[in-house]
């Protein structure tokens, strides 16, 4: 009798790590670099250039609970795509509806992109977000900073708060394109 407790205990524990598994799957292939965070359109030119990555050198941005992944640059639609994630419970307050933001880039001539594009992938504890910004030259650019912010639903209209986190994302002395 114990045997078979013990067996089933042991099938039980199997299929509940396949589960899991399975429910977070194509998320941990996009935290770990296995799939890329792009966003493509049907009206988008074929991409014939290579894809061009900007390694970050903070990832983990710990004191706003959230990690980003490398940022991807395709020269022909001039989109830069990058995702980030953060466990569901991390922002489950008044202040942050589940851990929307709203991401702004300016460039070194003041110029601001908005982040205009963005899909969510939900796993069991953690939810990634990718994010595709248009309109991007950067070939144009000396440097590109990102501005997160957090967005409140209480009102019942979105509202961008003010910034909390600022990185330095690219800066053409420092990376090659």
């Amino acid at each position: 009798m114990k045997k078979k407790l013990i067996f089933l205990f042991i099938g039980l524990a199997i299929v509940g790590f396949f589960l899991f598994l399975q429910k977070n799957w194509e998320l941990m292939q996009y935290k770990y670099g296995f799939i890329k965070p792009l966003i493509y359109y049907k009206e988008d030119p074929r991409p014939r250039a290579e894809l061009l990555t900007i390694q970050l050198k903070e990832h983990n941005l710990k004191d706003i609970n959230i990690k980003l992944t490398d940022l991807y640059y395709s020269p022909d639609t001039n989109r830069l795509h990058f995702g980030f994630w953060y466990n569901k419970w991390s922002f489950n307050n008044d202040s942050i509806d589940l851990g929307v933001f709203h991401f702004n880039l300016v460039d070194d001539q003041g110029k601001t992109y908005s982040k205009n594009n963005n899909f969510s992938v939900e796993g069991v504890y953690e939810i990634f977000e990718y994010i595709g910004i248009d309109d991007i030259d950067l070939y144009g650019i000396d440097t590109l900073r990102m501005y997160i912010h957090p967005l409140d639903f209480k009102s019942g209209t979105i509202n961008i708060l003010d910034s909390i986190k600022e990185i330095k994302i690219y800066d053409k002395n420092e990376d090659k394109l």
